[in-house]
């Protein structure tokens, strides 16, 4: 005979509704989760349509997964991070073939003449983020995105809580250096 859980408060919790009825306990789970996830994935990959890819993989491991999980949440932003990263792996393997037999482009950057109004400054400030190594870029994202304790970067990454710190203030030390650097660059040009 199955074993039920006692009728208290772990008869509301979403995995276990999702244990025992997935067909309802599924839209709950992803009704709580899948937004921070896809913000998760997103500040990852880079994408949005690959980023509701990674996520839509993360809830079908948890499907899969008939082993107790103590947090749900802390689980399911380590598989989107661990899926995430997998994806950026195998793009970047991809990529390697097609970029090598491209034919190099201009990048498409504002005139150095034009100021750069809220929206251009935005968009540089993204590009620089988006050349941070990935680590940085989860971690900033995390923390400034989310407001995330350095604890809970680390619980959602896997990482030590110190080098979630380290990995913080070398990303903003490289993204500070490269925003202020490219007005130099455009007033040289």
């Amino acid at each position: 005979m199955p074993e039920e859980p006692p009728p208290t408060a772990a008869a509301d919790d979403p995995l276990v509704r999702l244990r025992r009825d997935p067909a309802r306990g599924l839209p709950a789970v992803v009704a709580s989760f899948e937004s921070s996830l896809l913000r998760h994935a997103a500040a990852v990959v880079g994408s949005a349509s690959a980023a509701q890819d990674v996520v839509q993989e993360s809830f079908l491991r948890l499907l899969a997964n008939g082993q107790p999980i103590e947090n749900l949440s802390a689980w399911l932003h380590r598989v989107t991070h661990n899926v995430a990263v997998d994806h950026l792996r195998k793009e970047s393997r991809l990529r390697k073939p097609h970029l090598a037999a491209a034919p190099r482009s201009e990048p498409l950057a504002p005139s150095p003449a034009e100021d750069l109004d809220r929206r251009e400054s935005h968009a540089l400030m993204l590009d620089e983020l988006e050349r941070l190594a990935p680590n940085e870029r989860v971690v900033l994202m995390l923390k400034i995105k989310e407001g995330r304790s350095y604890q809970e970067i680390s619980d959602l990454t896997g990482l030590s809580t110190s080098n979630v710190g380290y990995l913080i203030h070398q990303g903003l030390k490289k993204l500070s250096a490269r925003l202020q650097a490219a007005p130099r660059k455009e007033v040289a040009s």
